[in-house]
């Protein structure tokens, strides 16, 4: 998760130390995932939020397979 979540942040065309929201929709093991690692993967991601929520229209959204597991991610630069 936190490598795809880098890899977005590329393509979006964030800065190195923008900081952002990440917006996630997918399944029970999903979350449960977020959940035991959410302090890593904000830290590694610069992510100050972490929201099991739709993303707002002007997010980089991209849909995910992490291993079978469907789900959204998309992300938002702070303002």
């Amino acid at each position: 998760l936190v490598h795809r979540i880098q890899n977005m942040r590329r393509a979006a065309d964030f800065d190195i130390a923008d900081r952002i929201i990440t917006y996630y929709q997918g399944d029970e093991n999903l979350s449960e995932v977020v959940r035991v690692h959410s302090d890593y993967i904000r830290q590694e991601t610069l992510s100050d939020e972490l929201l099991e929520a739709p993303a707002p229209s002007d997010a980089h959204s991209e849909d995910q397979n992490f291993d079978g597991i469907k789900a959204t991610v998309a992300l938002v630069r702070k303002a």
